[in-house]
C-alpha cells in the first residue's frame, strides 16, 4: 500500500468476512518471477474458540 506524503494511505483496505470451514490449499508466490515460495494444505481446519476475540479491525 502506498502512503501519501501526509501519512494517509493512498488506497483503502477492503475487509473480507471469510470462513475456512473445509479443506483448502494455499501458496505464496513471488509475483515477478512466478516462483512458489510456500505451499500447503489444511485438511481439517479447527473452529475459532468462542472465548478468544476475533482479529482486531485496522
Amino acid at each position: 500500500m502506498a502512503v501519501a506524503p501526509s501519512g494517509i494511505p493512498a488506497a483503502e483496505a477492503h475487509v473480507l468476512d471469510v470462513a475456512f470451514d473445509r479443506p483448502f490449499g494455499f501458496l505464496a508466490r513471488h509475483r515477478p518471477s512466478g516462483l512458489v515460495l510456500l505451499a500447503g494444505w489444511v485438511a481439517d481446519p479447527e473452529d475459532w474458540p468462542e472465548d478468544l476475540p476475533a482479529a482486531p479491525m485496522p
